[in-house]
Formats: structure tokens, C-alpha cells, sequence
């Protein structure tokens, strides 16, 4: 375990890195004057101070910035305001102590790296510890302004299977205080559930059989789990119960309770994966002006893809009951399982902070892409055809479909690009015919280019 925690520190610190422009800009937006590092190890708290004044929006503020010094680590604060909790103060060294029963499992990717957390990552372990501890009010100096609260709220729900994606099911309000004060929904206990959402997922794990010993092969394992054992929620979806944080929105919700909706479905197997060694975290994006959505990104054998098991249920609740309703996939499979960004980009507007958090691999398919375990053949931009096996020849691949098409066998086909999915239908259309039934034309039953993906197949 430990090699493959160091690994995903890497990945993440690889990956996140950019962040530190991000939070450089917040720190400026809220007024806060630059920080220390510490180079103490294991000191008791300390702390300097300096302070500006600033007028945001009208008020008038003594907005002095604090550095705590606290066991070798750095933390930016405000000396005159503190974080309250269900209104009672909360001390800050008790805040940064907190160890969440998912923190050994979980990369930190709301840390850029630094040996200074600035005021979003001061936000962010205010929301986690807010979940996990029955907080119903956490009351946030408005000093730390909107922008930084959203930001911080994104990347605590993009690290913790439990904090939901969405941010709009929760009230913000600005109270007589002067202070931005939010209210998480009732729910919070059993959405934050995180004994019973570890001990499941444990099991989970530990059924992967031994013959799976490769990250992909436990990717597919657990992938296959969700898609087969839980049950989207369109009841709760349909009809917006419950604010943000109900269980369906939750790690605990897909994995305990195997009933969810996107966002519960993506924390479970974010989860699932990180307990596997494979670092994962959410994405967020919107289809629409509306319609949101949470899936994963995830590392295997040091490529970065995107998996959707969302998309790739069949299996619904239409009403509050126990019903479920089980729907034929239109796709044949796992279509979203080791797809490229480009594929999701298509389909959605993705959110920024989540694409700076988990930026895609910038290569294309290779023989040891994800997408080998849901796909018969990959295919890239520049020809080249992977499978299982390995890198194939485009003649190969051709004398393998004819003999697949002629023995009833519908073949899967993956694509790096759009540019691809073009480049190989001109080329398939220009060789000689390959089954002899019918032309190379015909082949096509199926075919969508925003999804990256078709199935050749003859009745």
C-alpha cells in the first residue's frame, strides 16, 4: 500500500500542480496579504500576522492574514474572524488536525504542493470536517468571499466520496454577522456515513479475484460492480428530493445502499478505486443550462481516462419503492469505461477547476489503455490499431472483422478522436471487401462520433 500511496501523491502533485495559480488568484480576491513557510517540524502552533484593508462589494473590513504554524505545516487564516461551527467557534488547530476516516485512501487534490495552504484550503477542511462531524451551520467570515467557498466546496467534493459535486441543493445565506453562513441538509449523518461506506467498499475490494492482478483488469472488476449492482435513482432525480446532500448523492448511497445518482455513483467508485491503488477523483460538468454531471478520472499504468459508470447503467428506480426497472444497454456494453476527455467534452461544458485538477493524458491509445478491457480494438488518430494482445497491423485488424462478421460476433471499436473515428471509416471504406455478404459500407450498423465508439456487427 504504501508504493501505491506514494503514486498517487505523484500523479496528483503531477496533475494539480496548477492549482497554485488558482489559489494565488483567491488569496488576491479576498484581500489576504502573502504568507510563510514554516520550517518547523512538529512545533507547537505559532503564527505571524499582517494586515491590509479592503472594501469588498460595499463593507469595510479588517482583513488581517494570518500564517498557523502547525506540525511542520503552514496555514493561511484570518487573525480577527473565525470559522464557526453550528455557531460555537472552532479552534483552527483543531480543524487542521482532523484526520477523516477516508484520508489514507483519498489523495489530497486540493493541496498544490506547497508547504502553505491558502484560504480555499483552509475552506476545504472546514466543509470536510463539517460533514463528517453533524454540522448542520458552518459560518465562514465573509472575508473568504463566495468565489473561494465555491472553489473550495468543488474541490472537497472532487476529493471525498461523501461531499456531493453539486453546490446549489445547499444555502448560502449573508448573515446579520457579517458572515457567509452555510447549512448542510439533515441527511448529513448518512451521507457522511463513512464506517459503513468503508466496511462495504472493503468487501468490495477484496473480492476482486486473484487472476486480476493488473490495475485495469480491477478497474473493469469494480466498474462491472457498480453497473451491475447499483440502481440509478431517477425517482430522487426526477423529483429533486431532499437538498443536495440526501444519500442518493453520496459514496454511502451507491455502495450501501447500491441506490444513487450520478454523484453518489461517482464517489462510490472513485472509492472503490482509490482502495484498489488506482488514483481517482470526480469531474463535474453540465449538459445543458440544467442538467449537471459527476463521473471519474482515474490513472492506470500512467495514463489519465475518463469512466462513466452512470452511462453506463441500465438498471432504475422510477418511483420510491424498491422496483427496479432494468433497460437493454443501447451501446452493447461499456462504452464509457477508458473513454478519452474529448469524448465527454462533446457532450458536455466541463467544469474549470475540475479539468485543472485532473488534466487528461496527453497521448493517445496505447497497448496498455483501460479501454482494452471493454473494447475489441483501439484505434488513434494516426492508424494505429492496439488490442488486447498488443499493436496489430490496419490489414490484420480488417482480416479479423471479416472472420468475426462471418462467425456472428459483433466487434467493439474504440477511438482516440473524432479525427479518428473519420480517418478509419475512409480507410475501411477504401479497402476490398471484407465479408462477403455485404459491402464495407454496410458494415456500419452503429456508429455515433461524439461518443468515440462504433459496433460493427451483421445480423
Amino acid at each position: 500500500m504504501g508504493s501505491a500511496l506514494c503514486r498517487r501523491k505523484e500523479y496528483m502533485m503531477r496533475a494539480l500542480k496548477p492549482l497554485a495559480v488558482l489559489a494565488a488568484a483567491a488569496v488576491l480576491l479576498t484581500g489576504c496579504a502573502g504568507s510563510e513557510s514554516s520550517t518547523a517540524d512538529n512545533s507547537p502552533a505559532e503564527s505571524t500576522a499582517e494586515s491590509s484593508r479592503v472594501t469588498p462589494e460595499g463593507y469595510l473590513f479588517d482583513n488581517t492574514a494570518e500564517t498557523l504554524k502547525l506540525d511542520g505545516s503552514s496555514y493561511q487564516i484570518l487573525s480577527n474572524r473565525r470559522i464557526k461551527m453550528n455557531f460555537n467557534e472552532i479552534g483552527y488547530e483543531e480543524l487542521f488536525s482532523y484526520k477523516s476516516p477516508f484520508a489514507d485512501y483519498i489523495s489530497d487534490i486540493y493541496y498544490d504542493g506547497s508547504s502553505i495552504h491558502d484560504l480555499t484550503e483552509t475552506a476545504v477542511y472546514a466543509i470536510i470536517y463539517a460533514y463528517e462531524n453533524d454540522i448542520e451551520y458552518v459560518d465562514f467570515p465573509i472575508e473568504f468571499g463566495m468565489d473561494t467557498l465555491k472553489d473550495a466546496w468543488e474541490l472537497a467534493a472532487l476529493t471525498y466520496p461523501n461531499v456531493p459535486c453539486a453546490i446549489s441543493g445547499s444555502e448560502y445565506d449573508l448573515s446579520e454577522a457579517g458572515n457567509i453562513r452555510l447549512r448542510l441538509s439533515d441527511s448529513v449523518r448518512q451521507c457522511a456515513s463513512s464506517e459503513q461506506t468503508l466496511k462495504t467498499a472493503r468487501e468490495i475490494v477484496d473480492s476482486i479475484p486473484a487472476e486480476y492482478t493488473t490495475d485495469a483488469q480491477k478497474a473493469y472488476y469494480l466498474y462491472d460492480w457498480v453497473c451491475s449492482n447499483v440502481v440509478y435513482d431517477m425517482y430522487h432525480a426526477d423529483n429533486g428530493i431532499g437538498m443536495v446532500n440526501a444519500s442518493p448523492q453520496s459514496a454511502y448511497g451507491a455502495l450501501v445502499e447500491k441506490r444513487a445518482v450520478c454523484d453518489g455513483i461517482a464517489g462510490g467508485l472513485q472509492l472503490l478505486f482509490e482502495l484498489a491503488g488506482i488514483p481517482c477523483s470526480k469531474l463535474t460538468g453540465m449538459a445543458d443550462r440544467e442538467n449537471s454531471h459527476v463521473w471519474n478520472t482515474a490513472e492506470i499504468d500512467g495514463e489519465v481516462w475518463d469512466f462513466d459508470a452512470t452511462w453506463d447503467i441500465c438498471r432504475f428506480c422510477y418511483a420510491e419503492g424498491s422496483e427496479i426497472t432494468e433497460e437493454e444497454n443501447e451501446y452493447g456494453g461499456y462504452a464509457w469505461f477508458g473513454c478519452s476527455r474529448g469524448a465527454k467534452a462533446k457532450l458536455m461544458v466541463l467544469d474549470n477547476v475540475g479539468v485543472i485538477c485532473a488534466p487528461p493524458t496527453p497521448e493517445t491509445f496505447s497497448a496498455k489503455s483501460p479501454a482494452l478491457m471493454a473494447y475489441d480494438y483501439c484505434i488513434t488518430s494516426g492508424g494505429n490499431v492496439f488490442t488486447a494482445e498488443g499493436q496489430i497491423s490496419s490489414t490484420t485488424m480488417a482480416e479479423e472483422l471479416g472472420s468475426a462478421l462471418s462467425e456472428g460476433k459483433s466487434v467493439r471499436i474504440a477511438f482516440d478522436s473524432s479525427d479518428a473515428v473519420v480517418h478509419y471509416l475512409a480507410a475501411l471504406l477504401s479497402q476490398e471487401q471484407i465479408f462477403e455478404k455485404c459491402s464495407n459500407s454496410e458494415l456500419v450498423s452503429f456508429l455515433n462520433s461524439d461518443m468515440q465508439f462504433m459496433i460493427l456487427s451483421m445480423p
